[in-house]
Order: C-alpha cells, then sequence, then structure tokens
C-alpha cells in the first residue's frame, strides 16, 4: 500500500479498481506543501485511473486535506499535478 510521511504521521492511500479503464484520471508527483516551519506533506505521489475507488486514511493532522485541497488547486504545492494528462496552470 503507498503511504507517505506527513507532520504528525503516515498517511495511507489505498485502492482498487472497479472497471477496466486505465485512463490515468489524475497524476501528482513529489507533492510538498509547509504550512509554516513544518512540512504538511513531503514527496506525495499518486496516481488514479478512471473507475478506480480509493481510500485516504490517516490520523488527525497527517495532511488528508491539506492533500486533497493541493489537488483541487485551492493550495499552492511544490511538485506537479496533472488531470486528464494537463498540468495544472497558476
Amino acid at each position: 500500500m503507498p503511504f507517505w510521511r506527513v507532520g504528525k504521521g503516515d498517511c495511507y492511500f489505498d485502492s482498487a479498481i472497479s472497471g477496466t479503464s486505465s485512463f490515468v484520471l489524475l497524476s501528482a508527483e513529489n507533492l510538498g506543501f509547509s504550512y509554516g516551519a513544518e512540512p504538511t506533506l513531503r514527496e506525495a505521489s499518486i496516481t488514479l485511473a478512471a473507475g478506480q475507488i480509493v481510500a485516504l486514511l490517516g490520523p488527525n493532522g497527517s495532511g488528508k486535506s491539506t492533500l486533497i485541497k493541493c489537488l483541487l488547486g485551492d493550495l499552492r504545492p511544490t511538485g506537479s499535478i496533472a488531470w486528464n494528462e494537463r498540468p495544472m496552470q497558476d
């Protein structure tokens, strides 16, 4: 199960394919984000295919919401994010 180290613990990502599509819907590589001196996300990477069912698990304060906010463009992380194989623009 892929995981990344975050501020207060480890955050785990698990997924299962529910369909047969291998189209990459979301790809994020080496994401990092910090609200202050301590990093909230470090080297988080994820690739999701269309039709995939996913779970994002971790203790309180581990960076789950921060990761989602980065993927949606609400926060500006370091690293790269692509939706439908198109890089997110600034």
